[in-house]
């Protein structure tokens, strides 16, 4: 049996959340019976992994602005590839311009939201954006969150819509590497830490953690934050350290291919969000045996049980992030308890190897009921 060829658009290869999904996907789904294609409008570190998996993804610069003769370029290189199904990502330029060149191809659509729209820039690429889930044939979002606000603001029809939460493996922590990495990083075995993964940009809310760090070296003054990612706010953000004099006590490490090793090196995981999908990293923290604090946006409190697994926060409240940080600095045994939960969470709820069956579920639908269409069945 031929495979099914797959074409993922996606708006860059940067090293995101979704983006890390996309290749997470392709890497664990059955390769007996789907073929990845990959259309990307900006380039990025991700090229790397997915040429490792044997991928060539196509790099497809669209100039700012909106532009129909683009969509003739994508309309073409269907024709090329010869695609079985289209699946667009989030990103407005991904959705709209791939979706409507999978329209005019006649083939199967599907759109997965990963965040909310209050991220979009203007009211025309929302509009469009929500027209195009509509002409799709599934919607897929990570969070049941996404789904009601799709549903609510965008109109979206509720049968289009499926929620399939993102996944882990679980044997992607490395707890054996925690003392190694420390000490790599130069931080003593007495330093508590606090850790944050994300891109430095305004959505994933560094500045308020930031602003907690003083109120919590009140309390802890050896503590330590360690901020992975890095981003277009990364010099305002080391600004903002060095006003607040905390400047010894943040450590920025840009981006890190090494996540997984360093997971294992916090006591507490924090992620400050202004909204959220449904936070990859968040679950890595939790397969890690890591108590969090988040704030309660978007699929954060669809992961995190409030006084169980965590402690939810409102955002925007660098106040209450310090005093959450500061009960589970103060209480190990609470950490201990909160971090167990979190993996007994994951192993119920985000396994892996369920959100990929659930993909090709939606693939192998699709794609069988438009072959049998073509051949007038």
């Amino acid at each position: 049996m031929s495979k099914y060829r797959i074409l993922h658009i996606i708006g860059s290869l940067e090293a995101g959340g979704t983006e890390r999904w996309l290749v997470k996907l392709i890497r664990y789904w059955n390769s007996d019976v789907f073929e990845p294609l990959v259309i990307a409008f900006d380039d990025g570190e991700l090229r790397k992994e997915l040429v490792g998996l044997g991928i060539k993804p196509i790099i497809l610069k669209k100039r700012e602005g909106h532009h129909l003769r683009f969509v003739y370029q994508l309309f073409d290189r269907f024709r090329q590839l010869k695609p079985d199904l289209v699946h667009c990502r989030n990103a407005s330029p991904a959705v709209i311009y791939g979706g409507i060149a999978a329209k005019l191809s006649s083939l199967p659509l599907v759109v997965s939201v990963h965040g909310h729209s209050c991220l979009f820039e203007s009211d025309f690429r929302l509009k469009a954006w929500y027209k195009i889930q509509n002409f799709s044939d599934k919607v897929i979002t990570v969070s049941g969150s996404i789904k009601r606000e799709l549903i609510a603001v965008g109109g979206v029809n509720p049968g289009k819509i499926t929620v399939i939460h993102n996944g882990i493996d679980l044997a992607w922590a490395k707890p054996e590497l925690r003392e190694q990495k420390k000490r790599e990083l130069g931080l003593n075995g007495s330093k508590l830490i606090i850790g944050c993964v994300g891109n430095l940009k305004p959505v994933k809310g560094h500045e308020y953690l930031i602003k907690a760090v003083p109120l919590v070296l009140s309390e802890f003054p050896d503590a330590r934050f360690i901020l992975v990612g890095d981003g277009p706010l990364r010099n305002e953000l080391e600004l903002l350290a060095s006003r607040l004099n905390v400047k010894d006590s943040v450590i920025f490490l840009g981006n890190r291919t090494d996540v997984h090793e360093l997971m294992p090196v916090f006591d507490v995981f924090a992620l400050p969000s202004l909204s959220e999908g449904l936070c990859n990293v968040l679950l890595e923290a939790m397969a890690a045996e890591k108590p969090v604090v988040a704030t309660n946006v978007g699929g954060n409190p669809e992961m995190v049980e409030d006084g169980k697994t965590g402690v939810l926060i409102h955002a925007r409240e660098p106040s209450k992030l310090a005093e959450a940080v500061v009960s589970l600095l103060s209480n190990e045994q609470k950490r201990r308890e909160m971090g167990r939960m979190s993996l007994l969470k994951v192993k119920k709820e985000f396994q892996l190897r369920k959100t990929i069956e659930e993909y090709e579920k939606i693939y192998l639908d699709l794609c069988s009921a438009n072959t049998a269409k073509l051949r007038g069945i």
